[in-house]
């Protein structure tokens, strides 16, 4: 059975479908506007002072061919367009996958500890333990899925936002539309690395919320006590249940504080590094200036 399936099925058990209708319509509104955002930054790519630097690039190059280079340059665009939309469509793809899946599941948690009352009414465990144990299986197939596409994403959407800074506060330009379209690619890979993190950070606290109440479950059904006490240590105590980057960082808010706080390290280590490489060059300057006028005289 696919993963929406399974998790469709546990909103029929919880009674809870109407959550998964009212999801339909937010999912729709962000693919929309992440593919106007992506055909945005194509066309200001396109539009930009580095496309037409690497225009000038071919048309003044003596190894193609005149008749060739106008076609060169209409391969060119379109490769370039192409390499923009693939390489945000397949993060974007991820991006929404995972933000569905993990706003279910954190549903998903809530709902059952919201309906913990209603169970312990009716007396019916069974039914509370059932829905966990689908609910973590869906959870830990998930996780097995999610763990290196996610850290793989997270890595590229840093070194985007490094790279984008680097090239914004160290390369100045004076087209407006080179700036405009290097904030949109700040912007993007921020949305990204937030929207891997989040969702997955939401999760992990409502699975530890849920797991609380299960472990807590066996007091409040006395004449179960004993078996019900057993089960669950055995099942579900010991039970590693969290989203991970590679299997190894547990996604927290303060791995999201943590990663930020690394940008910024770095970022202050190649400013540093760059503001001294340019003082020697202007010293170097300097001096062979003086150098040089010493001679004449």
């Amino acid at each position: 059975m696919s993963l929406p399936k399974k998790l469709l099925k546990i909103f029929n058990m919880l009674h809870y479908t109407h959550r998964w209708r009212a999801l339909t319509m937010p999912v729709c509104i962000v693919i929309f506007l992440d593919l106007c955002t992506i055909v945005f930054l194509m066309a200001l790519y396109l539009n930009s002072r580095m496309n037409n630097d690497s225009h000038l690039e071919y048309k003044e190059s003596p190894y193609i061919l005149e008749e060739l280079k106008g076609i060169c340059l209409i391969i060119q665009d379109i490769w370039s367009a192409l390499h923009i939309f693939i390489l945000f469509c397949l993060s974007a793809y991820l991006m929404i996958y995972c933000c569905i899946v993990c706003a279910c599941l954190e549903l998903l948690f809530l709902e059952l500890v919201a309906q913990f009352p209603v169970f312990i009414s009716k007396g019916d465990y069974q039914t509370m333990v059932h829905i966990y144990q689908e609910i973590t299986e869906v959870m830990i197939s998930f996780q097995d899925f999610f763990a290196y596409p996610a850290l793989v994403n997270v890595l590229s959407a840093m070194s985007g936002l490094f790279w984008g800074s680097y090239s914004i506060v160290f390369h100045t330009q004076e087209d407006y539309v080179t700036s405009v379209y290097l904030l949109g690619t700040l912007f993007n890979y921020f949305v990204l690395l937030l929207t891997v993190m989040l969702p997955a950070s939401a999760v992990n606290k409502a699975s530890k919320i849920a797991k609380n109440t299960i472990l807590c479950m066996p007091g409040w059904f006395h004449e179960h006590y004993k078996t019900l006490k057993m089960f669950i240590c055995k099942t579900f105590k010991h039970q590693e249940l969290a989203l991970t980057l590679g299997k190894v960082y547990k996604i927290d808010k303060s791995l999201i504080f943590s990663t930020l706080g690394t940008l910024v390290s770095y970022g202050i280590l190649v400013g540093t590094l760059g503001t001294v490489q340019n003082h020697e060059i202007h010293v170097y300057n300097c001096t062979s200036t003086c150098n040089s006028k010493s001679c004449n005289q």
